[in-house]
């Protein structure tokens, strides 16, 4: 909320979210933020993009979405390849994303970028499900 002087982001597209608070959360610590802590990120009239395929909103949780004017989208591999109707609206978010990046409007917080060189051990990794992240590329 810093960087926005406290109004909020336009768009938020998650890797997935932390649904619930468990008791072992102090001895496992997650990077995925919790759905509450993305509703107050979000800005009067934003969108919210999630990967989360198993996201439960609550009756509060659909009020505050609702008093904000925010809408919540779904992205995933399904919609993405069957859904010709909401793949234009997504090419759209996306498009829209690029153009702040391309900008410097925004910048992405990347964690390690793989050089061009390990990129194939990388992507075997990832194929073989032993690591669970986005990688970015450098080159």
């Amino acid at each position: 909320m810093e960087e926005t002087s406290g109004l909020g982001f336009d768009i938020i597209i998650d890797a997935g979210v932390t649904l619930y608070n468990t008791g072992d959360s102090a001895t496992k610590p997650t990077l995925l933020p919790h759905k509450h802590e993305i509703f107050s990120l979000l800005a009067v009239g934003s969108h919210w993009v999630t990967r989360e395929q198993y996201l439960q909103l609550d009756p509060p949780d659909s009020n505050i979405l609702f008093l904000k004017g925010a809408t919540l989208s779904y992205l995933n591999e399904e919609t993405w390849n069957l859904s010709s109707s909401q793949q234009g609206k997504y090419l759209h978010i996306l498009k829209d994303v690029m153009d702040k990046l391309g900008g410097g409007m925004f910048r992405p917080y990347l964690d390690e970028p793989v050089p061009m060189y390990e990129a194939k051990v990388f992507m075997e990794m990832v194929q073989r499900k032993e690591v669970k992240k986005r990688l970015v590329v450098q080159l």
